[in-house]
């Protein structure tokens, strides 16, 4: 819409502008053989659809060319922000390290913190690559790849796998034998009447430190 019509300025062309107001500005506007333009003699200008206003780039919003572009963009936009704002290099973020006012001088500032990050990248990626049949200086990082679960095995203690399942046998067979479990819950001074058995645990330290009680 014209700025006159939207009651934002006041203009020769339009009368009915004019007296609005001191506070709206006057447009002088320069006049042309052919003519005013449509803006200026109609109260609206309509666009016709072959113009192609509404989708004038290369790219169709929205369509898959388009994401496909748009987010390779965006995705290098951010890693290069990311990689400026490295708090042991260049600190974009950071307003301290650009100790001045003006916009001006700020944006002069700004533009040698970037092109020392980009000449940073290219130092990092010269490195990482073999030039003239060289060998590269650093070799890129690699993911690590990891082992599948299936696969995992575990170690061996101080003690060994056999010797821990014999253990774990043995307690299995005293819980299960009646006569060891009554010989451990008799009193430590309690004489046997029959000699022990191989399967019990009593020393013989034990039975003549029983004996002499």
């Amino acid at each position: 819409m014209c700025p006159a019509e939207a009651n934002r300025a006041q203009c020769p062309l339009k009368p009915r502008t004019l007296g609005r107001g001191i506070h709206l500005p006057l447009v002088d506007p320069v006049p042309k053989p052919a003519g005013s333009p449509p803006c200026c003699v109609q109260r609206t200008v309509t666009v016709p659809p072959e113009a192609g206003a509404n989708l004038w780039q290369p790219l169709q919003y929205g369509s898959v060319a388009w994401q496909r572009v748009y987010f390779r963009l965006r995705n290098s936009v951010e890693g290069i922000n990311g990689f400026a704002e490295d708090r042991l290099q260049e600190r974009l973020e950071d307003a301290g390290t650009r100790r001045i006012r003006g916009i001006a001088a700020q944006t002069l500032l700004l533009a040698f913190q970037l092109a020392h990050a980009n000449r940073r990248k290219l130092a990092s990626w010269a490195d990482a690559i073999a030039l003239g049949g060289e060998r590269p200086r650093r070799r890129p990082t690699r993911r690590r790849r990891t082992k599948p679960l299936g696969t995992w095995t575990p170690k061996a203690t101080s003690r060994s796998a056999e010797t821990f399942l014999t253990e774990r046998a043995a307690r299995e067979l005293i819980k299960q034998d009646p006569h060891t479990n009554a010989d451990r819950r008799r009193p430590i001074g309690h004489r046997r009447s029959a000699s022990p058995g191989p399967e019990t645990d009593i020393t013989p330290q034990k039975q003549e430190w029983a004996a002499s009680r």
